[in-house]
């Protein structure tokens, strides 16, 4: 993989920069997934700002990883005009949750302007065949739809994940795609619930993810 991405690093033609709001992020949230940008060719930065008034039309993509605190109207602010970018568009949000931190009202809402409603708790799979072997909050999530570097079918794991759902309601002729979901027998628990709960032991709450 490291090769892969050397080569890919030195032949790519174009170079992308994608800034981290680390102010609202949990303290080395995804550095993982940090050093995986910076092995493609992909720029990181740190946006360290107290106070989110701006973000430079410099950056292909911002980054809300695990955020530890809501964001206020101004910094909403500047996530949209960013994301606007005078009307050309062609600019990305990757958001990140983390069920430590789930009241983020702002955040939240304007997540929902763009079809991704978020629902508190946390999701567990109750299918044998698509959780983890002694964890219920570690599941396979599969792709609903061709999409770049993603095929129709394909599974991926992965854990300890917030609920987030497609949303109905339609902002500004805004239209939302699910590009992985889960696999219609997970179900949302309160955090905190055993996440070594086997399937068929009483879950406090149990509704659709």
């Amino acid at each position: 993989t490291a090769l892969t991405s050397a080569i890919a690093s030195v032949i790519s033609a174009e170079s992308f920069k994608v800034g981290f709001l680390a102010s609202h992020s949990s303290p080395d949230a995804f550095e993982y997934y940090r050093e995986l940008l910076n092995m493609n060719n992909i720029k990181v930065e740190d946006i360290n700002d107290k106070l989110i008034t701006e973000i430079s039309s410099d950056f292909d993509a911002v980054v809300i990883a695990a955020p530890k605190k809501d964001f206020v109207s101004e910094e909403i602010n500047a996530i949209s005009e960013f994301l606007s970018n005078d009307g050309k568009l062609n600019k990305s949000l990757l958001f990140y949750g983390d069920s430590s931190y789930q009241n983020l009202p702002n955040l939240y809402n304007f997540l929902l302007e763009w079809g991704i409603e978020i629902q508190p708790g946390i999701v567990f799979e109750t299918n044998d065949s698509v959780r983890g072997a002694d964890y219920s909050t570690y599941l396979s999530l599969s792709s609903t739809t061709d999409y770049p570097f993603i095929s129709a079918g394909q599974y991926f794991a992965s854990g300890y994940n917030i609920a987030m759902k497609e949303s109905d309601s339609n902002y500004a002729g805004r239209e939302t795609d699910t590009i992985l979901s889960t696999n219609g027998t997970s179900v949302v628990v309160p955090v905190g619930t055993d996440n070594k709960a086997a399937p068929g032991d009483e879950y406090p709450l149990t509704t659709t993810a």
